[in-house]
């Protein structure tokens, strides 16, 4: 936390957005994935919209074992249902076999986000920094607007 002090001069959300981490780290994790979830469902609610994010672990889906890395994904799918689709960051499309896929009835898409540039109160703009980030120098409002910013390829 001591790293973000810096948005203390500048960020005009610096308060709430130090408040809503505070809340997150004043418990303690038992692993990374437990810390993560806690933080995205913050982040979530922070910006309007309520989300219990599932756990694969703890959700006791028996998968048939992943021979490929894009079939960890896949076997999940498999387990959830009929007409499921999957959507992945863009930096997985070369990565995943879409035929795959498809060939199980699951529409897979990748999602490429339309970064903007947003005052971030100093001369070089870096774009495709954290959520925190954003967060420090832009209203709720403004968040979710840039979050809806994509498209599905």
């Amino acid at each position: 936390m001591a790293q973000l002090v810096i948005y203390k001069k500048v960020a005009p959300n610096y308060y709430k957005v130090i408040n809503l981490l505070n809340e997150v780290f004043e418990k303690e994790y038992t692993s990374i994935v437990q810390l993560n979830k806690v933080l995205l469902e913050k982040i979530c609610n922070y910006l309007g919209f309520s989300k219990i994010l599932p756990i694969f672990s703890e959700m006791n889906l028996e998968i048939d074992e992943a021979k490929m890395p894009d079939e960890w994904a896949l076997n999940i799918c498999k387990k959830l249902g009929n007409d499921i689709t999957y959507i992945n960051p863009i930096g997985g499309v070369d990565f995943f076999d879409r035929e795959k896929y498809s060939n199980n009835n699951i529409k897979i898409y990748f999602q490429k986000m339309h970064l903007e540039s947003y005052n971030q109160m100093r001369n070089n703009i870096e774009m495709g920094l954290s959520i925190i980030d954003v967060l420090m120098f832009n209203n709720v409002e403004d968040v979710n607007l840039m979050l809806d910013k994509f498209e599905l390829v």
